[in-house]
């Protein structure tokens, strides 16, 4: 019998896309073929589930019997945080043959032998609430630079923050953070294998260090992989405002590699509804942080996570919320409607919003998001800029390629030449939609 032929398809955040490269590099080391989801049919299809809204979990079910209706004799296999909290669910359904939660990746080659070998597991999914160290998973043989041009790390995974709303805490765990040399060695081989920049990511990468007794800090590994030669680009994921203060801010600006690009969630503009939500800040405390960022660094990016009708948000506090979101000017704003999600706290909240006017305030505050989007691509106009060329495209018959720039415009360059993963100087000459058009100098 020749390599059985295996698909991945991931659902959810970055940590998720990270998680599937390395159970992906695993089977491969063991004699299995990966094949693309929709080209080919496959014997094992890996669903990385995702359960941070209900559309998540919606979704995540769909895929299953996407993959299921694809091959109805292969074998299912559910992972992630949609398969952590509904494990019995998804096998009453016979949506997956095999379940694993968000944190045993290690278990899935074995599982899969077994069920192949007719064997009946007795894998059960795992309480990680109770979980307090990360495991380190990354061991591969090789890193390849194949679709993605940017590579992602994983340095933290969990949370302790416990928001009204959020389900993570379940579906990931305590917060744990993994050990600074790993990090720095998985770096060194991703540099060696090509790849120029590298974003750092996590379910709360703000809290990186907080589990560890000799005190290294999220500021410690940034400047811990500054010093790989051959590394260009540095770039965070999503941050809290709480992590930017003056003594954070001074050690991260010295970075020459360091993206001034900071994804830092604020949820809500309204003082009440961020108290019900249960976070860690105040619009003052959270305006306090961008101006920091703003003193310090030139053309930096912001960018945002917002939520719309949590219970009790009136009128006037979605007003609040688009008033300040005007005042900082983000460059993006992730807007979402609240989602009620099992064992959280806002379950229980009364003074729920309607689904109707939940949609009507997303809509405001998406157009509100797509102008101010247009103006911070405006700013830059005729300014020259360095882009990392991530893949080719055919703009109304025109090749082109598309990059992000260190402050995270996304720009488009005709040419002729082989342009992927080269870091190049471009001068900004127009704006299409919601990118930018750039000239190779």
């Amino acid at each position: 019998m020749g390599k059985l032929k295996f698909s991945i398809l991931t659902l959810g955040c970055k940590v998720n896309y990270y998680d599937s490269s390395i159970v992906k590099k695993n089977l491969e080391e063991n004699n299995f073929e990966f094949v693309d989801f929709d080209k080919e049919t496959a014997d094992i299809y890996i669903v990385n589930t995702c359960s941070v809204t209900n559309l998540s979990d919606r979704k995540s079910r769909q895929m299953l019997s996407k993959a299921r209706k694809k091959n109805p004799n292969a074998i299912i296999l559910a992972m992630g945080c949609y398969s952590q909290v509904n494990s019995k669910k998804i096998l009453d359904l016979k949506l997956a043959d095999i379940t694993v939660g968000s944190d045993d990746k290690k278990n899935i080659l074995t599982l899969l032998k077994k069920y192949i070998a007719g064997e009946k597991s007795d894998f059960a999914i795992n309480d990680l609430r109770q979980k307090k160290i990360f495991d380190d998973e990354s061991e591969t043989k090789k890193f390849d630079l194949g679709k993605r041009i940017r590579a992602f790390i994983k340095i933290q995974d969990g949370c302790d923050f416990f928001c009204s709303y959020c389900i993570i805490p379940f579906t990931r765990g305590k917060a744990r953070s993994r050990d600074l040399n790993n990090i720095y060695l998985e770096a060194q081989k991703l540099c060696k294998a090509g790849f120029k920049e590298i974003v750092l990511t996590g379910i709360n990468v703000s809290m990186y260090g907080n589990d560890f007794k000799n005190k290294i800090n999220f500021v410690d590994v940034i400047e811990k992989l500054c010093e790989i030669k051959n590394l260009e680009r540095i770039r965070l994921s999503s941050i809290e405002p709480n992590l930017i203060n003056k003594l954070f801010v001074d050690r991260i600006k010295k970075s020459n590699k360091l993206c001034p690009h900071f994804h830092m969630s604020l949820q809500s503009g309204s003082n009440k509804i961020l108290l019900a939500m249960n976070r860690k800040y105040n619009k003052e405390k959270y305006l306090e942080a961008v101006n920091l960022l703003r003193d310090n660094f030139k053309n930096v990016c912001l960018t945002t996570d917002i939520i719309v009708g949590f219970p009790g948000e009136t009128g006037n506090d979605f007003l609040e919320t688009c008033d300040f979101v005007e005042k900082i000017k983000f460059a993006k704003v992730h807007v979402f409607p609240f989602s009620e999600r099992k064992n959280t706290r806002a379950v229980n909240f009364k003074n729920k919003v309607s689904e109707k006017i939940k949609k009507l305030r997303a809509k405001k505050l998406i157009d509100i998001s797509n102008r101010l989007e247009k103006e911070y691509l405006k700013k830059f106009l005729g300014h020259e800029l360095n882009i990392l060329c991530e893949k080719k495209i055919l703009d109304n018959g025109t090749e082109k390629y598309f990059g992000y720039t260190e402050n995270y415009l996304k720009v488009l360059v005709a040419s002729k030449d082989n342009l992927i993963n080269q870091i190049l100087k471009v001068k900004i000459t127009g704006i299409d939609k919601n990118y930018a058009l750039g000239k190779v100098i």
